[in-house]
């Protein structure tokens, strides 16, 4: 299963969906829809409030259309039914817009 994530960019702000089964996450992965600034991050969690990192930090610092791939994947919370995408402003309130992408398949 692959789902689809818009964030809007401009600042920190989460996004989430409800599964409605378990899924093991396998890959995730965000295109810029704008140029980034230094600190501005996207990271991917197995929960609503953003303790249970599945991913590491992704960078989104990049130039506009530029795709950005995880680095780690956490074997303790990729099998989840829940899913938070968290884009973290570095400052300035002038993070990029992004499309995120998470790769899955049914546990």
């Amino acid at each position: 299963m692959l789902y689809r994530i818009d964030m809007a960019g401009g600042a920190t702000a989460t996004s989430s969906i409800t599964l409605a089964e378990t899924m093991v996450v396998v890959d995730f992965w965000c295109v810029l829809k704008g140029a980034g600034t230094t600190s501005d991050t996207v990271q991917l969690f197995a929960d609503a409030v953003g303790l249970l990192a599945i991913t590491d930090a992704l960078d989104i610092s990049g130039s506009d259309s530029a795709v950005v791939g995880v680095g780690t994947i956490d074997d303790d919370y990729m099998s989840t039914d829940y899913l938070t995408v968290k884009e973290t402003d570095g400052g300035g309130s002038d993070s990029p817009a992004c499309v995120c992408y998470i790769l899955a398949y049914k546990a």
